[in-house]
């Protein structure tokens, strides 16, 4: 397993994730975005860039905020805290942010 960084994650923008419930449903997630964010976090320079990902679920997903298992072939598999955010879309589905600092 890579560890999470910006530069694994920005190139599968729009790449499928498949996420784990602790409840055992499983579901597919699309990247829709990731956000560089260092000019907002002004962390030390040694320290890892900070960075949020945002997934989009299927409309059936009602998951509320907590950790899930999310796999992709080029990155392995990782055990994130998601949360359900409102991002001014009209997307259907959940929008969940994971944020690394």
């Amino acid at each position: 397993m890579a560890e999470p960084t910006y530069e694994l994650f920005a190139p599968l923008v729009d790449a499928v994730f498949t996420a784990r419930h602790p409840n055992g449903a499983e579901a597919e997630l699309r990247l829709e975005r990731v956000e560089d964010l260092s000019e907002k976090m002004r962390l030390p320079a040694h320290l890892r860039r900070p960075f949020a990902l945002y997934l989009r679920a299927p409309e059936s997903v009602d998951w509320d905020q907590g950790t899930l298992e999310i796999e992709h072939p080029d990155t392995g598999t990782h055990t994130l805290f998601c949360v359900p955010i409102v991002h001014g879309t009209l997307d259907p589905g959940r929008l969940f942010q994971v944020v690394f600092a």
